[in-house]
C-alpha cells in the first residue's frame, strides 16, 4: 500500500473496548502515516457496545480522507451504525443489516432506562441524518417492524 492510493481496513469483530481500541488505532496509521486516497473500511461485526461503537463512528465521519463502508457479510446493531459512518455505502448481495432497539442486561433479562432511552435517541439521529428516515420509519425497523 503506497501514499495515494486506496487502503483498506477490516472490522470483522464484536463491538468492545479492546476491538475498539485496536480498529482507532490503525485507523489513524492509515490516515497519518500512510495518506491513502481513499479508506474502504470492510465491516462483518455482530455489534456490542454502543459507548465504545460511537467512538469508531466518529472517527470514521470525521475523518478528511473519503471512506467507503462495506458490509461483507454482518453490520447488526452496533456494526450497522460503524457501517452507517461512511461517505460511500455498500452490502454485498448475501449480507445482512441488523438494526434494533439497544438494551442493556442479560437477553433473558432486559433492562430499559434513561441510558437505554439516551442511546436509542442517539442511534434514532444517526439513522435519520445518514438515511433520510422520518422518525416513525426509524422506530418502526428498530422495533422489528416491515
Amino acid at each position: 500500500m503506497y501514499a495515494g492510493e486506496p487502503a483498506d481496513i477490516c472490522f470483522y469483530t464484536d463491538v468492545d473496548y479492546w476491538s475498539v481500541d485496536n480498529f482507532i488505532w490503525e485507523f489513524d496509521y492509515l490516515v497519518n502515516y500512510v495518506c491513502p486516497s481513499k479508506i474502504r473500511i470492510h465491516i462483518n461485526s455482530a455489534g456490542g457496545s454502543c459507548v465504545e461503537g460511537m467512538s469508531v463512528f466518529s472517527k470514521i465521519i470525521d475523518c478528511s480522507i473519503p471512506t467507503v463502508c462495506i458490509n461483507d457479510a454482518l453490520a447488526a446493531s452496533m456494526g450497522s451504525i460503524i457501517w452507517a459512518a461512511g461517505d460511500e455505502l455498500y452490502m454485498k448481495d448475501y449480507a445482512l443489516l441488523m438494526i434494533h432497539n439497544p438494551f442493556c442486561g442479560s437477553d433473558d433479562n432486559k433492562e430499559y432506562n434513561q441510558v437505554t432511552e439516551a442511546f436509542t435517541q442517539q442511534l434514532k439521529t444517526i439513522y435519520s441524518k445518514r438515511f433520510g428516515l422520518s422518525d416513525e420509519e426509524i422506530q418502526s425497523i428498530m422495533d422489528g417492524k416491515e
